[in-house]
């Protein structure tokens, strides 16, 4: 069950972030890597941090915002507030629109 689970979610990222020509584009190893690296980590599965990209993507966030800090951001943030990654990755969006937070504000959140 869980590698389905992560397929889904890998599959489901995948399917967010085409572009107009239904290509994946480069950034979606280096994101995918990174979803990998927060599971190992963090409370959590890849899948959740997948899932936590997609959402992020979903609310209009760049993929180098992502790459940069984003995905980073919104996992330390829902282990903190003991959220599921995909509502914090919500979060971390609105709130990232609603405080003007630049690209490199989101890399403070880093621990």
């Amino acid at each position: 069950m869980a590698y389905s689970d992560l397929e889904t979610a890998s599959v489901n990222l995948k399917s967010a972030l085409l572009d107009a020509a239904g290509v994946v584009p480069a950034e979606f190893a280096a994101i995918e890597r990174q979803a990998v690296s927060l599971g190992n980590v963090l409370p959590g599965t890849t899948a959740d941090f997948l899932g936590a990209a997609r959402a992020l993507s979903e609310q209009g966030v760049a993929m180098n915002t992502i790459m940069d800090g984003g995905l980073k951001a919104a996992a330390h943030l829902s282990v903190v507030l003991d959220l599921p990654a995909r509502a914090a990755a919500e979060m971390t969006a609105k709130l990232r629109e609603a405080y003007g937070l630049a690209d490199n504000e989101l890399r403070r959140w880093r621990t």
